[in-house]
């Protein structure tokens, strides 16, 4: 399936069985995507402070962060990576991304936590009920409105 080959999604829902410790996970995505890096993966989890014996399940997105990461995808889609990470963690979580994404990559998140992303979108797009509300150059769309990207997600979502 050409999609598996290009895409690395990233769910909200927890999908580890409750016996799996983090190294299972890596063990796992090994076998199941051609394209993931093991050696990536380990580091992932070691920036994150992560413990290779720790249950899967009983972790924030951290793990399911570095499982998805650690893939060398075309495209990366993430819903809400940001739930349940204290605010500390938040930062941390960002700058993994950041870093280990290549150039050639894109990622997609899906959050409403506007305020913790703005300062490293590149570009965004506001949907209610289904229905593209507004997208464009996140700096484009601070000049044309005059505007933070956040003061845009509260006029269209308050």
């Amino acid at each position: 399936m050409q999609s598996k080959r290009e895409i690395a999604y990233l769910p909200t829902e927890s999908f580890f069985y409750s016996f799996m410790t983090v190294k299972d996970v890596g063990v796992y995505y090994q076998d199941f995507f051609e394209d993931f890096d093991m050696e990536k993966y380990t580091k992932l989890i070691a920036d994150m402070e992560l413990r290779m014996e720790d249950k899967a399940n009983k972790l924030s997105s951290g793990i399911k962060i570095a499982a998805t990461l650690a893939r060398a995808a075309k495209l990366y889609l993430l819903d809400e990576p940001l739930n349940g990470i204290d605010i500390i963690a938040r930062e941390k979580i960002i700058t993994t991304i950041i870093n280990a994404v290549d150039d050639e990559s894109t990622v997609v998140i899906s959050s409403h936590l506007v305020d913790e992303l703005e300062a490293v979108v590149d570009s965004v797009i506001f949907i209610k009920e289904g229905r593209n509300i507004l997208q464009g150059e996140a700096e484009q769309l601070r000049e044309q409105h005059s505007k933070s990207i956040v003061e845009l997600y509260k006029e269209i979502y308050a």
